[in-house]
């Protein structure tokens, strides 16, 4: 088994940027954390608007658990919180090496 980066990229309206970072750093974040599929987590702004979380799950079987049992409430609660001026896209990526 090998680990696995899942990556959810964010583009969010500028005027609900700080709203999002403060919820994401408070409440979501800790909450994904909090179910034990993944061994790290963090946050990255490219741009205002334009965010990345990246999560190391230990591998796929962990992922696709947390996918099906755990995300789909995670993410409606997302969607009540900025329920327009978002958009995400998520990519799975197989982690070769860790230094």
């Amino acid at each position: 088994m090998s680990a696995v980066q899942y990556e959810v990229r964010a583009i969010i309206r500028e005027d609900l940027c700080a709203a999002f970072e403060k919820y994401m750093i408070e409440v979501h974040i800790p909450q994904v954390m909090a179910t034990n599929a993944f061994l790290r987590a963090h946050l990255a702004v490219l741009e205002p608007g334009k965010y990345r979380a990246a999560y190391t799950s230990p591998s796929h079987e962990v992922l696709r658990k947390y996918l099906t049992n755990v995300s789909p409430r995670l993410r409606d609660d997302v969607a009540k919180h900025f329920p327009e001026g978002v958009e995400f896209s998520r990519e799975e990526w197989n982690v070769l090496a860790t230094f």
